[in-house]
């Protein structure tokens, strides 16, 4: 599946039919980025087998669904 210009200005193609794939992200907060890669795995015939991150901030930190290394802390702005 051809998929132009996400992430960058160049074209990707994606060759995942019947494949299973780890989708990794660096930092993960809302989960968004992962459910649009998610959407595009799907969409070109494959199927997400794992979720990982190297750093989940705020609720991401309490999915089980996600592997990540570490816990990034959120420090509240002002008093």
């Amino acid at each position: 599946m051809k998929v132009a210009g996400f992430p960058t200005s160049s074209d990707i193609y994606l060759e995942v039919d019947g494949k299973k794939v780890a989708v990794v992200d660096d930092v993960i907060s809302t989960g968004e980025s992962l459910q649009a890669i998610e959407r595009l795995v799907e969409k070109a015939g494959g199927e997400v087998a794992a979720r990982a991150a190297i750093l989940a901030e705020g609720d991401a930190a309490r999915r089980s669904d996600i592997i990540f290394l570490e816990e990034l802390p959120l420090f509240p702005i002002g008093d």
